[in-house]
């Protein structure tokens, strides 16, 4: 069995990847929706009959109509009692619609909301137990999540609404056959003619449409992936000048993905305005034909209104036919798209089918002796090299264990291989002499605890992220009291005292330092208390003082306990523990360390004299310090209450400030405007063809009672509608084109905006705003903005316009059958507003927990080592499916409302027409109107019903749009921060007498939006950098060095003082150009997923980037990189991340090469040698403090480190303490004066 501990039993953990039991947009429906399937379809199909039966009424009436004029009725009141026992019957039908439709419409939606909720669950559980190297190898994760999302989306919206509207036309267009055959079989295959032909044109165009569909989402994958970078490590895209390059090569994919958009939107536009002419014209022929019967008395005159009705709707579905299946193409795309995405694991193994009775006792907690490695080989998928050859070793309890190394030998490897996170390539491990080929998945998260670099923080309370894999619950006192005993273990007791709730304050990892952090990994640590603990550079962001203190600590507690530690820092070591030497993947020595001196890198003697003071100092207090005021690492930020982006607030812009809106931002404004007017000439062509319509159904009903009269050419009218229809297909194909392309490039402008503006913020921005949430904002949600401004604007403008047109019309006709009818327009608007209403408020909290879903999704996905190490799979998955429950409730409640919405105004329409019916035959009757003025009426009346009822159908797009709409109209109102954006200069005139950098009385201070206060930082920050200098910046963890680096960089603006270069205010100073001479090297090396020569390089253009290139190799050998660099698969065009996996230590010299190409004036090193093994820490200092000035005399470095090697060889130490410069002088001046750093340091 593969010791991956993410693998478990296909069987036991069904996934996306498994292959599913239907294909296509079915690929997430499960067999238990069959049931719900089957009674939609029913249901539906019940609701599509209805009108089919409302025709065969409605040429009854006309048939009723025609006896009496012929004279067959004795009395009117004989007539009007017919009427009214037909009219009932069609508002019983209506009634039967209503129930029907909305039980119908509701089964098909929850079927939808089955379906998301299940393909989100299978992405969830799949990702959960993917192995870590597939997660660390997979080409643009984020961004394929991201698009997985939206696909997810459109697959909801096919399999419900769209494919129950596709059952419901398939069912009516049956029985509206059945019935045209039966009334006049010869005037029903004259109209269907046009069926192959619409076949035709269904495929052609749809075939078209799924193609740039697919185009279009991976187009917009490609985006995310930019995003991704842009939002999630916006500190390297600033200092690096890589913003403007990233917002030129977003605005090309989204330019790939706006053509792709417009090409299916000519694609969906053309099939719908084909299908709609060829309707018209059958329909055309079947009147001319219908009169030609009556008039030859071939036929009753309601047997040809029941057919000509029937084959009108008929007609009408079929047309309507076309729009669906262009969505259920979409659909399809987006299921291809899936498939695309490639979530499949192909090297994943799952247990083998036999297993060995003797696996159940390793199952369990159980002590372990000794773990072993015989001839161990490891390589990385797509590589072509061992990162691991042939490593044979053995670590017991009798001592503790360390791995030492150069970076990149493949310490974390070992470690990574001993947690069960990675398969061996070849040779054997061993547990206690079991082989881990039968040790259970569930052993590791039992025996064995791996602590990261960086643990995962949840934002939930601290007590819930301590004990994370831990047996106990928080709430009784046992537990409390455990608590404050692993954060004594971990140094946390001062930190937890100044939280606002003390254990049960709700953390934000973007609020603690590194230090911070690691304390509270191992504080978990030391709870779950497992027979196995390694420890990979988990101490790596302590400060020397606190990190000997706990070192010591973790020997107390591990005493006969197997511990492994990787580390780069000598100093952890004592003579009797076992040190095993690696060195390109081999093992190079192993034993006691007192027996290999000789062979381990030298220490410094600051580093003995260092550890040999702090053994006699183990009882010393440390110095607390305040969290909530003094935040430390770069992303250690926290918005300012007036400023950013707040998403979670949905409080929804209304429609027309919306409308105003895209006004003001599109340069499509002519286009808009010829879509408007074009889609009102196509919607006044639909009153002109009913009038025609009325008009040959008038001369048929003449030619019925009276068919040797002349009464006119039904020919001359027929040819009009030709004519009207042609122009009509003109009109609609030019007003759906037009909008279309003018809002996508709305829209496409509106991104680009959107990522302009944002890079226009410091980083205060992305500390409320996550990422996750700003990448769907930009690449899902602002879809839902194009489809609300086309569909509300075209929906207002018809519906008002053409609304009082049909009333004045029909007022002018006939006034009293027109205030009939207008009497149930406010009903019809009533309905939909309150409508309006319940949806956008279900369609929010719809949005808002679709968002909470992914934001959860992808926070898990970028953490999984503390997932798999913890075992917090199983819960995890449980909290996400709490999670799906919510959103499962939310959509239910949005499928009770919605489906009654359309149904009752289905109902309304249909109330409307058969009371205006019934009132116009009783004026007829009693002679106060004319068959005419009758037909017209209704014709008017029954269209204006009809055009409110199509918006009602819009509104779920609208609502959906609203929420993009209001935070993309926030992201636009921001302002331009004068930090990031102002200052022209782009020359500094050096003097010797003045600082390069300098602060003068600099206050600064971060919020806090839980209580809404302000937590200072620093309040008179002073301190001079002069030319040539190489300072170290020293300190407790949390006290604000890094932030320090962050005001230098222009990232924050300070609240008070001034920050000067050369003389000068920082902001007089143009950003890029200042940014390209003062530089940073940032404590956490950040890359894209790209080249090694395009990360390298990244932020350069033009000459500097050719001057770049010529100095690659130069850089990559000072920085002790070129040797690794040079055995990648590729050289410097080897994709990072995906063809090969770097270490922590060889992604740092990467990142001092990328500063070095850039040849900064100032350069600002943030814990440079944090992941560095002795060997290249020595190397790094000597190019920092030494070669780098050699160099460039003048070239000053700033250096922030808790190293006391690193702090010895600097020219000055600057002492930071209570948010001020405490001490300022050389290091060994510092430690004889028994000051703060002579006390920060015993």
């Amino acid at each position: 069995m593969s010791s991956n501990l993410a693998l478990e039993t296909i069987a036991k953990h069904p996934t996306c990847t498994t292959k599913p039991h239907f294909t296509g947009i079915f690929r997430f429906a499960s067999r238990a929706d069959i049931p719900l399937l089957m009674v939609g379809s029913i249901l539906i199909t019940l609701s599509a009959i209805a009108s089919p039966m409302q025709t065969i009424v409605y040429g009854k009436i006309f048939d009723k109509l025609a006896q009496f004029l012929s004279g067959d009725y004795s009395s009117v009141e004989l007539f009007l009692h017919d009427l009214r026992v037909l009219i009932g019957a069609m508002m019983g039908i209506a009634g039967g619609r209503l129930i029907f439709a909305w039980l119908g419409i509701t089964v098909w939606l929850i079927v939808g909301e089955n379906t998301q909720m299940n393909a989100r669950k299978s992405l969830f559980d799949s990702l959960l137990h993917k192995d870590v190297e597939w997660l660390g190898t997979k080409e643009n994760l984020i961004g394929s999540i991201t698009l997985f999302f939206r696909c997810i989306e459109e697959i909801r919206s096919g399999i419900s609404e769209n494919l129950g509207l596709f059952v419901q036309t398939i069912a009516s267009v049956c029985c509206l056959f059945v019935i045209a055959m039966i009334s006049l079989w010869s005037l029903t295959l004259i109209i269907c003619c046009s069926i192959p032909l619409s076949a035709a044109s269904s495929w052609v165009f749809g075939s078209l449409t799924a193609k740039y569909a697919t185009r279009e989402n991976m187009q917009n994958a490609r985006a995310s992936k930019i995003l991704d970078w842009c939002f999630a490590q916006g500190d390297t895209v600033r200092v690096l000048n890589g913003k403007y390059l990233d917002l030129v090569h977003f605005g090309r994919v989204v330019d790939a993905s706006a053509e792709a958009y417009t090409n299916m939107a000519f694609a969906i536009s053309a099939n719908s305005a084909v299908l709609k002419l060829l309707s018209n014209l059958v329909v055309v022929g079947g009147l001319a034909f219908g009169q030609y019967l009556v008039k030859t008395g071939q036929l009753g005159l309601g047997n040809v209104i029941t057919a000509f009705s029937a084959c009108v709707l008929f007609g009408t579905e079929i047309s309507s036919v076309g729009d669906i299946v262009a969505l259920l193409n979409k659909a399809q795309a987006s299921s291809n798209t899936i498939d695309a995405l490639d979530f499949e694991d192909h090297y994943a193994s799952s247990t083998p089918s036999s297993a060995i009775s003797d696996i159940s006792c390793f199952s369990q907690k159980t002590p372990c002796q000794s773990m072993t490695l015989e001839n161990l080989s490891f390589r990385y998928r797509n590589t072509d090299s061992d990162v691991l050859n042939h490593v044979s070793t053995t670590f017991t309890l009798s001592q503790m264990n360390f791995v030492v190394g150069e970076s990149g030998s493949g310490k974390s490897t070992v470690a990574l291989l001993l947690s069960g996170f990675l398969d061996k390539s070849k040779g054997e491990m061993f547990v206690d002499n079991v082989n881990f080929e039968f040790l259970a998945p569930e052993w590791f998260t039992e025996n064995a605890c791996f602590v990261e670099l960086r643990p995962l923080i949840f934002e939930r309370l601290l007590a819930a992220n301590l004990l994370l894999g831990s047996n106990f619950h928080s709430g009784d006192r046992a537990t409390e009291t455990l608590l404050e005993e692993a954060c004594a273990f971990a140094d946390l007791t001062g930190f937890v005292s100044l939280l606002p709730n003390k254990l049960h304050t709700v953390l934000d990892s973007n609020k603690l330092s590194g230090g911070q952090i690691q304390k509270i990994g191992l504080a978990r640590a030391w709870l779950a208390n497992r027979p196995v603990l390694i420890l990979d550079e988990a101490l790596g962001s302590i400060n020397q003082k606190l990190k000997l203190l706990i070192m010591e600590k973790i020997r107390v507690w591990r005493r006969n306990c197997l511990t492994l530690i990787i580390s780069h820092d000598l100093t952890d070591i004592r003579g009797l523990d076992h040190v095993v030497v690696m060195e390109k993947g081999c093992v190079k020595s192993s034993g006691y360390a007192d027996d290999m001196r000789s062979i381990l890198p030298k220490l410094s003697l600051v580093s003995i004299k260092v550890e040999d003071d702090l053994a006699n100092s183990h009882t010393e207090a440390t110095e607390t310090y305040n969290y909530m005021n003094n935040p430390a690492i770069l992303r250690d930020l926290e918005l300012m209450p007036a400023a950013g982006l707040q998403v979670e607030q949905t409080d929804s812009l209304g429609l027309i400030p919306i409308v105003k809106f895209c006004y003001k931002t599109t340069e499509n404004k002519f286009l808009i405007a010829l879509g408007l007017i074009c889609s009102l000439l196509g919607g006044v062509a639909t009153p002109g063809l009913s009038y025609c319509f009325a008009e040959v159904l008038l001369l048929i009903v003449k030619y019925s009672f009276s068919p040797s009269n002349g009464h006119g050419s039904v020919v001359t009218w027929c040819l009009i509608i030709v004519a009207v229809s042609v122009a009509e297909l003109a009109v609609t194909f030019g007003s759906h084109m037009s909008l279309q392309y003018a809002l996508e490039q709305w829209i496409l402008k509106l991104r680009k905006l959107c990522l302009a503006k944002i890079n226009d913020q410091d980083m205060s921005f992305f500390a409320s705003s996550k990422p996750s949430y700003l990448n769907t904002l930009l690449m899902n949600d602002t879809r839902d903005l194009r489809n609300l401004v086309s569909e509300f604007l075209l929906g207002l403008l018809l519906v008002v316009s053409l609304t009082l047109l049909g009333l004045i019309w029909a007022t002018v006709i006939g006034w009293k059958l027109a205030l009939v009818g207008m009497a149930f327009v406010p009903l019809v608007f009533l309905v939909t507003l309150t409508y309006s209403f319940l949806l956008q408020k279900y369609e929010t909290a719809y949005k808002d927990h679709v968002a909470d879903a992914e934001k959860f999704s992808l926070e898990v996905v970028t953490a999984m080592r503390t997932v798999r190490v913890f075992g917090l799979a199983t819960q995890l998955s449980s909290e996400y499916t709490d999670k799906l429950g919510r959103l499962y409730r939310a959509g239910c409640k949005r499928a009770v409302s919605g489906g009654f919405g359309i149904a009752l105004l289905e109902f309304c329409g249909t109330s409307a027409t058969a009371t205006v019916l019934y009132y116009g035959m009783y004026l007829i009757v009693r002679h106060e109107y004319s068959q005419k003025q009758m037909i017209q009426v209704l014709t008017m009346l029954t269209f204006t019903v009809a055009s409110a009822s199509h918006l009602m159908k819009l509104l779920p797009e609208i609502a959906r749009g609203q929420r993009a709409g209001t935070l993309i109209s926030r992201i636009l109102k921001l302002n331009e921060l004068p930090v990031e954006c102002e200052g022209t200069e782009k020359r500094a005139l050096p003097n010797v007498n003045k600082a390069v950098l300098a602060f003068k009385n600099v206050a600064f201070a971060y919020s806090d939006p839980q209580s809404l206060s302000f937590k200072t930082v620093f309040k008179y920050l002073s301190f001079e950098v002069y030319s040539g200098e190489a300072v170290v910046f020293a300190g407790e963890c949390g006290l604000g060095k890094s932030t320090i680096t962050q005001l230098i960089l222009r990232l924050h603006q300070q609240d008070r003082g001034e920050i000067s270069y050369h003389g000068k205010d920082v902001r007089v100073y143009d950003p890029e150009w200042y940014r390209c001479n003062v530089a940073l090297v940032g404590q956490e090396p950040h890359f894209f997923e790209g080249s090694v020569i395009d990360n390298l390089l990244y932020g350069l253009s033009g000459s500097a980037r050719i001057r770049g290139e010529a100095h690659v190799e130069e850089c990559l050998l000072a920085v002790n990189a070129l040797e690794f660099v040079e055995k990648l698969p590729d050289y410097l065009d080897t994709i990072m991340g995906k063809e090969c996996l770097f270490s922590l230590g060889q992604l740092q010299r990467l990142s001092i090469a990328r500063v070095l190409l850039r040849k900064p004036k100032v350069i600002i090193f943030d814990e440079p040698t944090s992941r560095l093994d002795s060997e290249n820490l020595a190397k790094i200092s000597k190019l920092i403090f030494h070669d780098l000035h050699e160099i460039d005399p003048r070239l000053t470095t700033i250096v922030i480190s808790h190293d006391p090697r690193v702090m010895a060889q600097a020219s000055r130490i600057l002492m930071v303490q209570k948010g001020a410069i405490a001490e300022d002088g050389p290091f060994e001046e510092l430690i004889e004066s028994n000051g703060a750093f002579s006390r920060f340091m015993a």
